[in-house]
């Protein structure tokens, strides 16, 4: 898959992150997890420690990789149409800025992790040093779209000044779970973000935008950025 984010570095940061996470988890919970790399690491960390402590936990997965992850790991996985609510949600991030707004989807699963954080009363964003920017200018981001009528639709956002391009899995588009693909659009942003969401979002056809605006997330960050 062609993404716009590298997704394989800073791999011992990442799993720092993911063990101290991991530890945050209460017993008798349902989970909400993202996807990416460092999600991973923190199925691994807390798998174990569910082992250890002989911990209850349910999990409500926000991609098929990271389903088939958690069946590794033979965890326990729900729809998360079975619960009235998620207790606690642990994603990561793309890009986040000086106010805690998040860049989502460099792996495609925007839509889906959005829901998962929607219904979650606490919503962990774990992120290494590479993801903090100080704005989103020139920053990539993600649209999931509709694939009926697909290219007028991506006139419309380029009509608006965005440059766009649909991201390709090898020859292929690149097909979100949801059988919907990708958008990777970037612009020079001088307005605000709550702006640049909506004027997406209202285009027919985008399903769901990857500007995560600040909802009451709680950064897992490097210890030299807490410091700072």
């Amino acid at each position: 898959m062609v993404g716009p984010y590298k997704k394989n570095i800073n791999s011992e940061e990442k799993g720092e992150l993911a063990r101290f996470a991991s530890l945050l988890v209460k017993d008798h919970s349902v989970i909400g997890v993202g996807s990416g790399t460092t999600i991973e690491f923190f199925l691994v960390y807390l798998s174990e420690r569910m082992e250890k402590e002989k911990m209850n936990l349910k999990f409500i997965a926000s991609s098929n990789k990271i389903a088939k992850k958690a069946e590794e790991l033979d965890l326990v996985l729900i729809g998360i149409e079975e619960t009235h609510s998620i207790d606690q949600a642990f994603d990561g991030a793309d890009r986040v800025d000086g106010n805690a707004n998040l860049i989502k989807g460099g792996g495609g699963s925007l839509f889906r992790e959005r829901q998962v954080l929607l219904k979650s009363e606490e919503r962990y964003i774990l992120a290494d040093c590479s993801k903090f920017k100080e704005d989103f200018s020139g920053q990539v981001i993600p649209l999931e779209i509709i694939p009926f009528n697909a290219f007028y639709t991506i006139e419309r956002i380029e009509v608006l000044g965005y440059k766009a391009a649909l991201r390709k899995d090898g020859e292929s588009y690149f097909i979100t779970d949801n059988g919907n693909w990708i958008v990777d659009v970037t612009k020079d942003i001088n307005e605000p973000l709550l702006n640049i969401y909506e004027q997406l979002k209202l285009i027919s056809g985008v399903v769901e935008v990857g500007l995560f605006l600040n909802d009451d997330f709680r950064l897992v960050k490097p210890k030299q950025l807490n410091d700072g």
